[in-house]
């Protein structure tokens, strides 16, 4: 963890333009937030996450499909899904996060599920649309900047299994 990306959140962000896979796939980081970000209630519709997010990993809009995200606060995680007229949290976990932590986001056929430092804690609601793999920014968006630090950020066109999940955490902690 010793090359980890400094966001400031206010505009600091990385563009990447990864290949795009939909239903099922997964994406991992390292993270340690330096302030809170707004906990939404979970929901398949609406678009309340437009406002008080710290976006580590910003949903790129994907029309009618939606695009998953990530926000980040040391006050928990939720993944977020942008599509037109779309936003909401589809999964909403709340915890203290104020030290490096492993985070995992899991889809399989569409539905979100989150493991915090190689340990299944929950699954996300079923929303109606097809969700693609993040594709834009690390740091943020035009919905919030996240605030902390990040390292080892990946992107897998599967749904990795909770051995291999397991196995990451095991492989890059300190």
């Amino acid at each position: 963890l010793g090359r980890a990306a400094s966001f400031d959140g206010i505009d600091d962000l990385v563009d990447f333009t990864p290949s795009s896979t939909t239903g099922n796939f997964s994406f991992s980081l390292w993270v340690k937030p330096r302030s809170t970000h707004e906990i939404d209630g979970e929901a398949v519709g609406g678009t309340v996450g437009t406002s008080g997010q710290k976006y580590v990993v910003y949903p790129r809009r994907e029309g009618a499909d939606s695009g998953a995200g990530l926000s980040v606060g040391t006050n928990g995680a939720s993944v977020y899904e942008h599509g037109d007229s779309y936003l909401p949290a589809l999964l909403s976990y709340t915890t203290l996060i104020d030290d490096w932590t492993f985070l995992t986001v899991v889809y399989i056929n569409n539905r979100s599920f989150l493991y915090v430092n190689g340990v299944f804690e929950k699954q996300g609601v079923q929303g109606p649309r097809i969700v693609h793999s993040p594709m834009e920014t690390i740091g943020g968006g035009n919905y919030g900047h996240f605030y902390g630090l990040v390292d080892d950020f990946k992107i897998y066109d599967f749904s990795l299994s909770s051995e291999e999940i397991l196995q990451e955490y095991d492989d890059t902690k300190l």
